[in-house]
């Protein structure tokens, strides 16, 4: 029987506690691993178990959360923009922020922004097909007749 073995059987025997062992690989230096520690490990990798390397991860996921939000909120003005007030805008942040794909999100962002500028274009919009638009107008307002109730006398039949 191997050292390993002699004490698992102590262990259930009872004649040893676990507590102990923990302890006594504790104070050699290395520290007892529980099976999700070492998942953990495995997971990360030789280059990511270091206490700063997990700091480095934490930040750089603190990072990501926040980018991420700033691409919802993008999304949804977007498609704000696109379709009105009325839009539901909450519940299509949550899809979104369920949905995660910073990539996915750009591209909607992307797309409410195109139809946004396709519905609403900026500046005076003028109807080139036809030159003579303004034309016609002047020529209605010259057949017009035009009162000026200071110079008609409407009781004498003048308009002097």
């Amino acid at each position: 029987m191997n050292f390993i073995d002699e004490l698992r059987t102590q262990i259930r025997e009872n004649k040893l506690e676990k507590g102990k062992i923990y302890d006594l690989l504790t104070e050699e230096g290395e520290p007892f691993r529980q099976p999700d520690d070492v998942a953990l490990r495995n997971e990360l990798g030789k280059d990511f178990t270091s206490v700063n390397a997990v700091r480095q991860l934490k930040k750089e996921a603190q990072q990501g959360r926040r980018y991420l939000a700033d691409m919802v909120d993008d999304a949804v003005s977007s498609r704000v923009k696109a379709q009105g007030d009325t839009f539901n805008a909450e519940s299509y942040r949550t899809m979104l922020m369920t949905w995660g794909d910073i990539d996915a999100i750009k591209e909607e962002a992307e797309s409410y922004e195109k139809a946004a500028k396709q519905r609403f274009v900026g500046g005076r919009q003028t109807n080139e097909d036809d030159p003579n638009a303004d034309k016609d107008k002047d020529e209605k307002e010259k057949n017009h007749i035009r009162v000026d109730n200071d110079k008609i006398n409407f009781f004498d039949g003048s308009d002097k």
